[in-house]
């Protein structure tokens, strides 16, 4: 993609020693979605966790989104590495300033806020409205803005997504953990232990053809008028509709309070058990003709977090088919 030559470049200045996977120029991509998830960058994942590298990066076809593999070659979360950004940032580096965020992005990154005491701005989808955030109340008054599809911003040279500079930023803390011998995942680890465990799932429907963008909506109505009543065993309390601006309270489905903002066709939907939250997201794609659902989960225990967040996205897949069977995954 447009980030070949650059961010290896960068690296290979440092003395740095880089092993490049798929930079052929090659406008198809092979074949293959050109996005830095677990699947698109499953070969950088084996190739790291022979030991033959210390961290993985990985660009898409434009380069304004990353993803990052550690050293025992698993693959990062979006929410896991803005965290992760946020705390070298201000920790590491001691930049100032607020961090500005899209609705649907965890709130993990709220968590290490709180605890750096960083004040959060919330926006609707689209790195446009960071940008516009950023630029109204100065781009020096933020550490950086980001969105939960991987998209990040730190200074003023832009006003869209960067992916090189902040896989430069998470290289430069993984070299710093090292001295300490001492992860990503761990320092992530040691983060959760002071603000409890997040774990996240996202998943994305497609719907091609001349009826595509229908079936979407539809998707989009029936979690709006007929929506889940739990997930995972855990049962959903409220949902903020972007689009209606109300928030209402469920199983009932009725109208409890207004939502002033952001404007959108996005839902948002809450549950609590126990020790955990649960909150997911429903989103049509502003660039593909697919539904973003992405759920995600606050717990004390890691092994409830998983089994609970993998029972969530069981039951989302099940609730999109029969609600729209024609999608695909």
């Amino acid at each position: 993609g447009t980030g070949r030559g650059y961010l290896d470049t960068l690296l290979a200045k440092t003395g740095t020693k880089i092993t490049l996977f798929h930079d052929e120029l090659n406008p198809l991509f092979g074949g293959h979605h050109p996005e830095p998830n677990a699947h698109g960058m499953e070969a950088v994942s084996k190739f790291v966790r022979s030991g033959k590298a210390q961290i993985g990066l990985g660009l898409d076809g434009d380069a304004d989104r990353f993803g990052i593999v550690d050293k025992d070659g698993t693959w990062l979360t979006p929410n896991q590495i803005l965290a992760l950004a946020l705390y070298h940032l201000k920790k590491n580096r001691g930049w100032t300033g607020a961090v500005v965020r899209t609705v649907p992005t965890s709130h993990q990154v709220d968590a290490v806020a709180a605890m750096l005491g960083v004040k959060v701005h919330e926006t609707p989808v689209g790195f446009k409205y960071i940008g516009e955030t950023m630029d109204a109340r100065g781009v020096e008054n933020f550490v950086f803005g980001t969105e939960e599809s991987l998209g990040y911003l730190a200074g003023d040279y832009a006003r869209d997504k960067d992916a090189a500079i902040a896989a430069l930023y998470l290289c430069e803390l993984a070299a710093e953990l090292a001295i300490e011998k001492r992860t990503l995942l761990e320092q992530l680890e040691d983060l959760h232990g002071r603000f409890g465990y997040y774990a996240e799932r996202q998943r994305n429907d497609y719907a091609y053809g001349p009826s595509g963008k229908e079936l979407i909506l539809g998707l989009m109505e029936a979690f709006r008028k007929t929506p889940p009543q739990e997930l995972g065993g855990v049962a959903l309390t409220e949902v903020h509709d972007y689009g209606a601006h109300e928030v209402r309270t469920l199983p009932t489905n009725e109208k409890r309070s207004d939502l002033a903002h952001p404007q959108g066709n996005l839902l948002i939907f809450f549950g609590t058990h126990a020790d955990c939250r649960i909150r997911f997201a429903v989103r049509p794609s502003g660039n593909e003709p697919s539904a973003r659902v992405r759920n995600s989960g606050t717990w004390r225990l890691v092994d409830s977090a998983k089994l609970i967040c993998t029972a969530c996205r069981l039951d989302l897949r099940f609730f999109t088919r029969i609600t729209s069977p024609t999608l695909t995954r």
